[in-house]
Formats: structure tokens, sequence, C-alpha cells
């Protein structure tokens, strides 16, 4: 992978931008998830298989933080976020 200007970002082989973020709880500024990002654009997903860190809670399907605010919903092999439950840094 090549290096880029951010210490986070990179370029695969094929040119893909693969960055390290965290997500964070827009209510309380909680930690959440420690994320790997492939590709740009927003956060819709965050596939299980690319979390390196998990701080929430698991209440049956629903994902929320620490702080209770609902965050996502499990789907399987991803957790659909909820766009407006937080914010990305590192991106």
């Amino acid at each position: 992978m090549r290096h880029l200007k951010c210490s986070s970002d990179y370029l695969s082989e094929k040119g893909i931008l693969v960055s390290m973020m965290i997500i964070k709880c827009a209510h309380c500024k909680g930690k959440l998830f420690k994320y790997i990002k492939i590709g740009r654009g927003a956060v819709w997903h965050c596939w299980k298989d690319r979390i390196v860190e998990d701080y929430t809670i698991k209440q049956g399907t629903s994902i929320h933080c620490s702080c209770g605010a609902l965050i996502g919903t499990d789907k399987g092999s991803y957790i659909k976020m909820h766009q407006a439950a937080f914010i990305t840094v590192g991106h």
C-alpha cells in the first residue's frame, strides 16, 4: 500500500482509498467503533469484519452507545447505521 498525506489513509494496489476511522456517538461524543473504511463517501453500513474495536452495547438487533443512544441495527454481516446518530473522525 502507498502512503498518502494523512497517516490513516492508504491506497491499495488497485488504487482504492483505505483508511482507519473512529466512529463516535453524535450525542455524547463517546467512541463507538474503530473501523477500516474502504473507498470514498459516507458510512451507510459498518461491515463487521472491518470493525477493529467495538465499544457499543447490543440489545437484540439494536446497537446502542453507552449513553443509551440508538446507533444502528444489526443486519447479520453488517450494521445499518442511523445517519444522525454518529460522527466520523479520521477520514
